[in-house]
């Protein structure tokens, strides 16, 4: 099988404790680890270790290291708000212990400066390509062993003021040399531990990508259906790229030469259908969807198939197939023997419903509907009157004009239809023929007085095949009319009470028909 698309997003490592711990060291711990190292020295050890604000820094960066870890899988990061979690919280808790004496430190206003200086700095990483993200982190590294050595400047300026009067004094005191110097090799220590870590990111995160697209590869290539790959393009083409070896060996589909086509060019008659913008929708937000597609040659099927998308990674979908043939057979068969009961309940009928449905077949086709859709309309053109099965003999079969109540009745056997047939999940797409066939492009017709477009185009075609076939066949209540007549009735009830468009399709095929 051809190779599936690089994964979009090689960030995510499937243990959170792992993310989370490498989040802390090599992100969120740099300024407590820095800060404590300070303060040992400055202090007495074992005072600064039985002082609460060493607790609160700790607890208050182990905080925004599980936060950054959960917001790694989702579409934004939130890098820059994150990182200011830990001063946040530190100020929080040692301004309400400290009070205004926590506020004077200048060494705490370093720690916002520190965060937002990294956290803008991985905002911009996250967003920018991979080559400049490179030279972002390591200005960012380098941000953080020069802030971590002026915050000792300020620290040590806020703790021995008269011997810290000017820069200049600051740097020609041994000790400050030796301790700044101290400062920048433990900088560009965690620095490194950071360079590390996040390389050893990439290592498992890159481990986990192969080893996902392995066995994501094994579990298609040894589906027991076919299975089509597709990748969506920046200019929003779909192109197949690639099959499991059911699908290459499918009858109909040379797929050495359709690798790389848009899905258009794979299968053309879907180009009119809304399959290729649903596929998009799967491939770019992860959504399902089911449908049923028709291999047609030459409008003759030669398969029907039974597909489900799935996204199988960012950006990428596969179509999984099986061939329904002769299951839908079956039940098609089965439609065909319904509709030939319902045609010998009335000798007056016999035909009619063959009739009509080769005949909105024929107008779905040339109205450019596509094989699944001239499918549902043939199912639904079969079914179109099966909720008179709950209309009384007395009424169906009365040879007198009927009354208002028996007409009201008559009148809902689209009703009856729709309750009848809706539970079956295969025969709901075939459903609107049934249901609105009586409706009436003015928006005079029943059950649901629908008008123009919002009635369905597949019912609007079935009505026009109807009514052709009951003027054209006789009722034992009226003469069979001729083809002229017909012709001219239908004239004068487009915009009435048939769709314009279709009366138009139907007088030209009758044209065609009458020349050959």
């Amino acid at each position: 099988m051809n190779s599936l698309p690089a994964v979009a997003e090689p960030h995510a490592l499937k243990s959170f404790s792992t993310r989370f711990w490498l989040e802390w060291l090599g992100n969120s711990a740099h300024f407590p680890i820095a800060n404590i190292i300070l303060e040992l020295v400055l202090e007495k050890p074992l005072d600064y270790l039985r002082a609460p604000d060493v607790y609160a820094l700790i607890a208050a960066s182990m905080t925004q290291a599980y936060w950054l870890t959960r917001w790694q899988d989702t579409p934004r990061p939130r890098r820059f708000w994150g990182n200011l979690i830990a001063p946040l919280l530190y100020t929080l808790i040692e301004g309400a212990m400290e009070g205004s004496r926590f506020f004077g430190a200048a060494h705490h206003l370093a720690y916002w400066v520190f965060a937002a200086a990294i956290g803008t700095l991985q905002e911009l990483s996250f967003r920018a390509p991979p080559k400049i993200r490179s030279v972002l982190t390591l200005a960012e590294n380098l941000l953080r062993t020069s802030i971590l050595f002026f915050m000792y400047i300020l620290a040590e300026r806020y703790t021995n003021p008269l011997q810290t009067t000017s820069l200049s004094a600051f740097f020609r005191d041994e000790t400050h040399i030796f301790m700044g110097g101290t400062i920048l090799f433990l900088g560009l220590v965690v620095s490194l531990a950071n360079l590390t870590a996040q390389h050893y990111q990439q290592i498992l995160a890159e481990e986990t990508r192969r080893r996902h697209e392995r066995r994501l590869r094994e579990f298609i290539e040894m589906a027991p259906f076919g299975a089509l790959i597709y990748e969506l393009q920046p200019d929003d083409r779909l192109l197949l790229v690639g099959a499991n070896e059911i699908a290459r060996s499918s009858p109909g589909l040379d797929l050495t030469l359709l690798h790389g086509k848009p899905i258009e060019e794979v299968f053309p008659g879907l180009a009119k259908t809304n399959i290729p913008a649903a596929y998009r929708r799967v491939a770019r937000e992860g959504r399902q969807y089911r449908h049923q597609q028709i291999l047609s040659k030459e409008n003759h099927a030669q398969g029907i198939y039974e597909v489900v998308a799935v996204q199988i990674q960012p950006g990428a979908m596969a179509a999984f197939f099986h061939d329904v043939t002769e299951l839908t057979e079956a039940y098609d068969m089965t439609l065909e023997g319904w509709s030939r009961a319902l045609d010998l309940r009335d000798n007056e009928t016999e035909g009619h419903t063959q009739r009509v449905t080769t005949m909105a077949c024929q107008i779905a086709r040339a109205m450019n509907l596509s094989e699944e859709e001239i499918q549902q309309v043939r199912r639904g053109a079969l079914l179109h009157d099966i909720g008179k099965m709950a209309i009384p003999d007395s009424i169906l079969f009365k040879r007198d004009k009927l009354s208002e109540e028996e007409w009201a009745i008559m009148r809902k056997h689209p009703e009856f239809a729709y309750e009848m047939l809706s539970p079956i999940a295969f025969l709901r797409p075939a459903l609107e023929i049934p249901y609105c066939h009586h409706e009436k492009w003015d928006g005079t017709g029943y059950p649901r007085g629908l008008q123009g477009e919002a009635i369905p185009i597949k019912a609007r075609i079935f009505a026009v095949a109807d009514v052709w076939d009951a003027l054209t066949y006789g009722r034992r209540y009226r003469e069979a009319w001729p083809e002229e007549r017909v012709k001219e009735y239908f004239r004068q009830q487009a915009g009435k009470h048939f769709d314009p468009q279709v009366v138009e399709v139907f007088l030209k095929l009758l044209e065609e028909r009458r020349s050959l």
